[in-house]
């Protein structure tokens, strides 16, 4: 016998986990997901980056979205 996955819904209310499935489902990404994978892009776009007026830019854009999260 294999052992069972493990349940991603483990720490959802029970009342909670038809809806968060339906979500799920439907392709939809909770917004700090998103927000945390822009903030690592930029992050990552920063470290290489060497145009100064674009790394100003790009700091702001990170700030806000840090700010936002």
């Amino acid at each position: 016998n294999k052992p069972m996955p493990p349940d991603d819904m483990a720490g959802v209310p029970d009342d909670l986990r038809m809806g968060y499935k339906l979500l799920k489902n439907a392709g939809y990404v909770p917004e700090e997901v998103t927000l945390k994978k822009e903030i690592s892009r930029i992050e990552d776009l920063l470290a290489t980056c060497r145009d100064e007026l674009e790394k100003i830019t790009q700091l702001k854009r990170l700030g806000c979205l840090k700010t936002k999260l």
